[in-house]
């Protein structure tokens, strides 16, 4: 079904009876159409029977805000930290978001981007909740909800919120504290941007010497983009730079990039491609095929791209070949690549196919040594090709008898 199940509702018999932890709390002061204006971080204190914030109330300069919890379960005799199982958020003891984690699609797997705080998960390697649904996140795990989570604050009037982190077992820990809105409303940050890409629908960026082409649903709400473009004279980079918006904004859908070469001799157009990169480096190849005049390839994420060329053949090395090698015997060589990638790897013995084994995790090619191959000299060659049609050989003479 392509529906992955939790394990632990099939009765397993684990020894649980641990709560799940609650390590923060953070507040997102958000403006009408949801986007965030700013964030902030709030100790979370264990109380005898529940968890709570230093001044059980929190006064924040905003209309409206959402929440979010760091939180993690375990279980008896380990310390590892688990994942949560569910999380309901009670406002003024209306049931206001949940979620539950039985089931989903495999299909959804990447929506976990907008269930996460990405920023945060990108640049600090920390796991958030977010308890607020972001408009263009469409995992199922989510219960019924008001106002996707979001809640709107009045000045001189708290609002109750209730936390309660449960895990499979039905071990629960409770957070209970107030929000109000400050009577001193701070002026959000100003945010740089020239481009608005809705979530909900088709956009395009163009700019004469690169097309970017979004498709609906790319994003998870709105995204506002600063999108500029800069001369470089590396000689490694045979395009102008297209810078394109914040890294720490996720993305869902493949978007399309096509940028037009400005000093690319014509030698070199088979070994063009499409880079993501940083400060004149190289980061990585995002392939790409000639459309026009135009370099096109589909990427993923944010940052800034250009046009670089790769004309330097894949890496070889033996990790174990030598000069006698019986039949039985299983030799192996490490491959690796420069920047487009591998595309074909072929291996001949005595200028016949034969069968490879690619380890790609391992980047690791190998053979087997036939126990019918004839007695005497033979000659093994490792071929690799990368993905821009660069060619390595790997000669190796041995006997085996």
């Amino acid at each position: 079904s392509e529906f992955p199940v939790n394990p632990l509702l099939f009765g397993l018999k684990v020894n649980d009876t641990t709560k799940p932890k609650i390590f923060k709390l953070k507040t997102y002061a958000l403006d009408p159409e949801l986007r965030t204006l700013s964030t902030q971080s709030h100790t979370v204190t264990k109380g005898s029977t529940r968890y709570y914030i230093k001044g059980d109330t929190l006064k924040i300069s905003a209309w409206r805000i959402g929440l979010a919890l760091k939180a993690f379960d375990q279980m008896n005799g380990v310390s590892n930290l688990n994942g949560i199982y569910a999380i309901d958020m009670l406002v003024d003891d209306v049931p206001t978001y949940g979620f539950q984690m039985e089931t989903f699609s495999f299909d959804e797997t990447r929506y976990i981007n907008a269930h996460l705080d990405y920023k945060d998960r990108l640049l600090r390697k920390s796991y958030w909740h977010r308890c607020f649904r972001l408009p263009g996140n469409k995992l199922s795990i989510y219960k019924e909800s008001l106002n996707e989570g979001v809640i709107t604050l009045e000045e001189g009037r708290a609002k109750k919120v209730e936390f309660i982190v449960t895990d499979e077992h039905g071990n629960a820990s409770k957070l209970k504290f107030y929000v109000q809105r400050s009577s001193s409303m701070e002026e959000p940050k100003d945010v740089v941007y020239n481009y608005i890409i809705p979530h909900h629908s088709p956009s395009n960026i163009y700019s004469g010497d690169a097309d970017i082409i979004f498709d609906e649903g790319t994003f998870y709400e709105n995204a506002y983009l600063y999108y500029h473009s800069s001369q470089e004279y590396s000689s490694s980079i045979f395009s102008n730079v297209h810078h394109l918006g914040d890294k720490t904004i996720p993305v869902h859908k493949h978007f399309s990039i096509g940028i037009t070469p400005t000093t690319l001799p014509f030698e070199l157009y088979d070994k063009a491609l499409i880079a993501l990169c940083k400060d004149n480096q190289i980061l990585r190849s995002k392939g790409g095929e000639w459309q026009g005049d135009k370099l096109v390839a589909k990427v993923r994420e944010l940052g800034d791209y250009c046009i670089t060329v790769d004309t330097i053949p894949p890496r070889i090395s033996s990790i174990n070949a030598k000069s006698w090698m019986g039949g039985g015997y299983k030799v192996s060589f490490k491959t690796s690549d420069n920047l487009s990638g591998i595309k074909s790897y072929r291996a001949e013995l005595d200028g016949q196919w034969v069968l490879l084994e690619y380890d790609e995790k391992k980047a690791k090619l190998s053979h087997r040594i036939s126990k019918t191959l004839p007695k005497g000299k033979h000659e093994l060659k490792i071929i690799v090709t990368d993905m821009r049609d660069n060619q390595k050989v790997y000669t190796r003479n041995f006997s085996n008898g």
